[in-house]
């Protein structure tokens, strides 16, 4: 006996048709939502984990850093007779990074720290701001009053010139690289005179004054002779102030007259040390291998990793106050 067959399935409607397609389309879309939904999630871990890599890796630097400054004695007492390696590099301007307010409480430190036997200026700078220079001299004084057994010496990598070298002559002893340069003794006043420029754009500035020569030079007007000889007064009293301290300073290790000393200009290190500007060449590898031997060399330094590496603001600050106060050096 033969079982009854089933009907045959009717036709699919139009409707029919159009239910199963918004199915399929449902389905499909939510296939791709669900990838979409998988790929942010990936990519949001990415984000995360880099984010992370990157806060970690900063904290890590800077527990680096704090671990140099303590335990490897990059700011804490040595716990073996050391040198205290204190940098003087670029110029010496007020809100730099070699400028007394980060130099001095270097060389306090160093000072106040029994185990260094000698605090060694590691110089390259074609100078700067002479109140700079003076502030650095006068905490070089008072370590050498408060502990007269610490050398404090200086080392002239490329260049010491001008107020570089006004800090370097007050140390015990100078070493200069052969093929470093020393010198440029005297002052020099600078301004941009944008005058004519200004004339040619329109621009004027006006200036009331209770005393005509109150205010002094201004970069949009011409010069007035009046300014300008006291420009020229000005530069050659601190200029031969300079010059006295020079010679009070190196005494009798000058072999130099007074009028070639005063020319302003650099000498190499050949001629620096046949005049008795420096006391002896070399590098510091020579010092490690010579007077300084058995002491361990630690750098002083009190920036943290992050303000050697971003220093804009320093940087913003020279160049304004190049183009816009008279620079005195």
């Amino acid at each position: 006996m033969t079982e009854p067959s089933l009907p045959p399935s009717p036709p699919p409607t139009d409707s029919t048709t159009a239910i199963a397609q918004a199915a399929l389309a449902l389905k499909g879309a939510a296939e791709e939502f669900q990838k979409k939904t998988k790929r942010d999630a990936v990519w949001t871990k990415v984000k995360r984990t880099v984010i992370v890599a990157f806060f970690a890796t900063c904290l890590l630097g800077y527990w680096a850093s704090l671990y140099k400054f303590t335990a490897t004695g990059k700011m804490g007492n040595q716990p073996v007779p050391s040198v205290a390696v204190i940098n003087l590099h670029g110029e010496m301007e007020t809100g730099a990074l070699n400028d007394a307010d980060h130099v001095n409480p270097l060389i306090e430190k160093a000072c106040n720290d029994p185990n260094v036997k000698t605090i060694l200026l590691d110089i390259n700078s074609p100078g700067g701001s002479p109140t700079e220079a003076e502030r650095i001299v006068s905490e070089i004084h008072l370590c050498k009053a408060a502990h007269r057994d610490k050398a404090i010496d200086s080392m002239v990598e490329s260049m010491a010139a001008s107020a570089a070298y006004m800090v370097a002559m007050h140390t015990d002893r100078i070493y200069a690289n052969r093929y470093a340069v020393v010198g440029s003794i005297g002052a020099l006043i600078t301004y941009f005179d944008a005058s004519d420029l200004a004339h040619r754009l329109g621009v004027t500035q006006e200036i009331f004054r209770s005393m005509p020569l109150k205010g002094g030079p201004s970069m949009w007007t011409k010069t007035s002779p009046e300014d300008a000889a006291i420009n020229d007064e000005m530069v050659k009293a601190m200029g031969t102030a300079f010059l006295n301290d020079v010679i009070k300073s190196r005494g009798a290790k000058l072999k130099i007259d007074r009028t070639t000393l005063f020319s302003g200009r650099i000498w190499t290190s050949d001629q620096a040390l046949a005049m008795g500007l420096i006391d002896q060449q070399g590098v510091i590898e020579d010092l490690k291998q010579g007077p300084m031997k058995g002491l361990k060399f630690v750098t002083y330094d009190n920036r943290s990793p992050a303000q050697k590496l971003f220093n804009s603001e320093v940087l913003i600050h020279s160049v304004m106050s190049a183009l816009t106060t008279p620079q005195i050096r």
